[in-house]
């Protein structure tokens, strides 16, 4: 191949950015290594890093963890890698920055536990630690002066929360599989500037406290689970902290296999303090099993009188952390919500 035609190539982005670190596991463990409780376990075998561990109550974590060491993360754009679990559950990817001065930023996923499958994490997907015991970063921002990444199972930290959220247990031996792992400097698909879901990720950034089978295609989620008669079913969906200040509505496409009653609510970022304020807006699905746009306007979101007080009482839309969904039907079988293009617009 000729010089020009090379510098074609280049110019093309056919060749990828050198990766900061990349893990193959060909017959290694290749820096990872466990911290926290005692007693996990790591296991290379077939090109992927086998991390074992066990869930009591209370809960004791255990973590799976590189160390970054003199590694540069400068230009750190996404992580990318393939995940199977054993079953379904929350997972979340911690990028640790160097202390003091740094934060630590996390991003929360659904494995499936129906083998392997691809995971894509923007660096703008990591949202900072905010509680009382969490680090403050200095900046407040994800910066590329790393210390670590690290893996994390969050769903035993909802394992025995109880009524009035429908939870179940995740006590038990437990293994997260990794496989083809990157700190990438390649960029993830970009979302517009007020979206909250596109679903244009394989993977779905949303956690389930109770049983639920999330399945991501055609640029939409489907969730299946079964309702409650006597609890809420919710679904998280963590916020990195972006400004969506000019909103004035939340739009989104849904569709129930049942009809129902149903809430959004908004959590505020609580800034290294006690638990935030939250807003809520309730809508119904009166028609089962067809796709329907709504657009919900922001000033129908009133406080949450079980939840903490909002110091300056209103909702603020540079400083929210989460948006949940909650099936407050409290009807006794299966049901299955699809969810569409979720954003803020401005009308």
């Amino acid at each position: 191949m000729s010089i020009v035609a090379v510098l074609a190539v280049s110019a093309t982005g056919v060749f990828a950015a050198e990766p900061i670190l990349k893990c193959t596991f060909v017959s290694n463990e290749e820096g990872w290594v466990t911290m926290g409780k005692p007693g996990a376990t790591l296991k290379v075998d077939g090109g992927a890093l086998h991390f074992g561990y066990k869930v009591e109550n209370p809960p004791a974590m255990s973590m799976l963890v590189h160390p970054l060491g003199e590694i540069s993360a400068k230009g750190l754009q996404s992580v990318r890698f393939e995940v199977k679990t054993e079953s379904a559950f929350a997972i979340a990817v911690v990028l640790s920055e160097k202390k003091p001065g740094g934060g630590n930023y996390t991003a929360a996923f659904w494995s499936t536990g129906k083998g392997w499958q691809p995971v894509v994490l923007s660096v703008a997907d990591f949202v900072e630690g905010e509680g009382p015991n969490e680090p403050k970063d200095a900046d407040g921002k994800l910066g590329d002066d790393l210390e670590g990444v690290g893996f994390l199972d969050i769903s035993q930290m909802f394992s025995h929360a109880g009524p009035p959220i429908f939870t179940t247990s995740h006590d038990g031996d437990h293994t997260i599989s990794i496989r083809n792992f990157e700190l990438s400097r390649e960029p993830a698909k970009p979302r517009e500037a007020m979206a909250v879901d596109d679903f244009s990720a394989p993977q779905a950034m949303w956690i389930a406290p109770g049983a639920a089978e999330f399945k991501m295609e055609d640029g939409a989620l489907s969730l299946s689970y079964q309702q409650q008669p006597e609890q809420a079913v919710i679904f998280v969906h963590p916020l990195a902290k972006q400004d969506y200040r000019g909103a004035t509505h939340l739009a989104f496409d849904v569709e129930s296999s049942k009809p129902g009653q149903f809430i959004w609510a908004l959590a505020e970022g609580r800034n290294h303090g006690p638990e935030a304020a939250r807003y809520n807006v309730d809508f119904t699905v009166l028609t089962p099993n067809k796709m329907d746009h709504r657009e919900i306007v922001l000033s129908a979101f009133t406080a949450d009188a079980n939840g903490p007080q909002d110091p300056n009482g209103k909702l603020d839309l540079d400083n929210l952390r989460s948006l949940s969904l909650i099936d407050l039907s409290q009807q006794d079988g299966p049901n299955t919500l699809k969810l569409k293009n979720i954003r803020f617009i401005k009308k």
